[in-house]
Parts: C-alpha cells; structure tokens; sequence
C-alpha cells in the first residue's frame, strides 16, 4: 500500500468518524419518542353517549381539528384499506407521516404478497434517511431472512454499509456453519492494486487473528517462486504453488523478493 493510498483509507475513517459524531449530536437533539400509553389512545367517552362528529365520506376528501379514532375488536384490524395502486398514504408535514403504535406484537408490519410484489416495507428519500432504526436499548434496525439475504445493502457512489460504535463493535459477524465465513469480503475492480479488506488499528493494532486450528491461512498462487511480473509494493507476502513464502523487500516491477520460508 502506498502512503498516497493509506491516506485515503485514514481520510475516509477521519470523514466516518465526523458523521458518527454528528449523526450522535442529531440523536441527542431529538427527544425520546414517548408513545402513549395504551389507556390514553382511545379518546374519553361516555358509556350511554354516542360518537359525535360527522361521518366520514368516502371518495372525497374530509378534514377536521381534532383527531380522529378507530376502534375495533375484529381480527382484520380496525382499518382495513385495498386500493389500486396505492393502499395508504401519509402525510406529515411537521411529525411523521404514519406513525405506528404496538403494545403486543408489531407497531409496523409490512407483508409483500408473492411473487410479484418486491419489498414488505420500502422506504425512500432523496437526500435524508430511506429507512430509520431507533431504540434506547434494543436493536434499531433488525432483519431476518429464513432462507435469502436478512439485510441487503448497495450503493453506487458510497459505502453500502456505514457502521460506526463508540463503546461496542462497529460490525459483529458470527456463522455456525462449518463451511462458510462469518465475514466474506470481495473487491470484483479487477486491478491489482485494489483491496478486499482495509484494516486501520491506528494505534492499536491493524488486524488481529486466532484460532485453534489456525490463526491465519494464505492462499497459494498459481505460480512457482516469487512474482517475477507486475507492480509489487513492499510488505506484501505471496505464497507460492509449493507453500513457499515470499515477501516484497522493495516496492516495484516486479519488486524485490526475499524467500522467508
């Protein structure tokens, strides 16, 4: 790695960390959601009394000052709406849109009917947060998949997946999976001087690793000896066709080698 490159990986951990602080200045701003408690969402009402205020009208369009209650004991929910294309829709133009409550099971539950229908929940935005996960204790954003991807993330320009902790771990991965890796990274540029993997231990330490097996395993190249083609960057390390280990002395082409083991 070049110090031009090992500037970028530290200016882009510099930018990661200023966001984190930022988006922790944001949290601390916003106040703790407080729903209300399951009494008080029903409005007071008298026992002999009935419900006062107009009938809603369907087809047109219906406004009021006050807010208005459903309430309904049957299975389906107490608002049960089908549209083509749109079911419901939310608009907030100071607090949310829709906002859910649920005190026994799910505030939001999104069901994406098969086969054609794409995402159970879907949010989008054009500069803000598509999707926003919070909680004071528990997961903010958690996804469980039986047999495909639990969470997929892509983007085209930035990192697919941003994740920054001040006391915990940044990312945690775990597998049981005899055959399979906890964390799988893969760089598919096709140039040689790009990475799969960037550790940055500032000062600490870069990249640590054990197991009771084996604490590190490298791959064999295809070739005998050490690389005699290419631009090479001292420290790196190749292992040869015969489980010979290599490393770069000097960077270069193809870059000074000296036999280790």
């Amino acid at each position: 790695m070049t110090s031009d490159e090992t500037w970028d990986f530290a200016a882009r951990l510099t930018a990661l960390r200023e966001q984190a602080q930022r988006l922790l200045e944001e949290l601390e701003r916003r106040a703790e959601p407080r729903p209300p408690a399951a009494q008080d969402i029903r409005p007071a009402q008298d026992s002999t009394s009935a419900a006062t205020g107009s009938p809603l009208v369907a087809g047109a369009s219906n406004s009021a000052t006050d807010t208005t209650y459903l309430d309904a004991s049957g299975a389906s929910g107490a608002l049960y709406v089908v549209g083509d294309p749109g079911g419901v829709t939310g608009v907030g133009f100071s607090q949310p849109g829709l906002r859910g409550y649920g005190y026994g099971s799910n505030a939001v539950h999104g069901y994406a009917v098969p086969p054609n229908a794409q995402a159970g929940v879907r949010g989008e935005s054009p500069s803000g947060d598509g999707v926003y996960g919070y909680s004071t204790q528990g997961r903010g954003t958690l996804g469980v998949s039986l047999r495909g991807i639990g969470v997929l993330a892509f983007s085209r320009d930035r990192e697919a997946i941003d994740a920054y902790s001040v006391d915990g771990d940044g990312i945690r991965a775990a597998t049981r999976s005899g055959a399979a890796a906890a964390v799988l990274a893969e760089n598919g540029s096709e140039s040689p001087g790009g990475f799969a993997v960037v550790c940055l231990g500032q000062s600490g330490t870069g990249l640590y690793a054990s197991g009771a097996h084996a604490a590190i395993r490298l791959g064999r190249s295809q070739a005998v000896g050490a690389p005699t083609t290419g631009f090479h960057n001292a420290g790196e390390l190749v292992l040869d066709a015969n489980a010979e280990l290599y490393l770069c002395k000097t960077t270069g082409v193809p870059g000074v080698w000296k036999f280790v083991a």
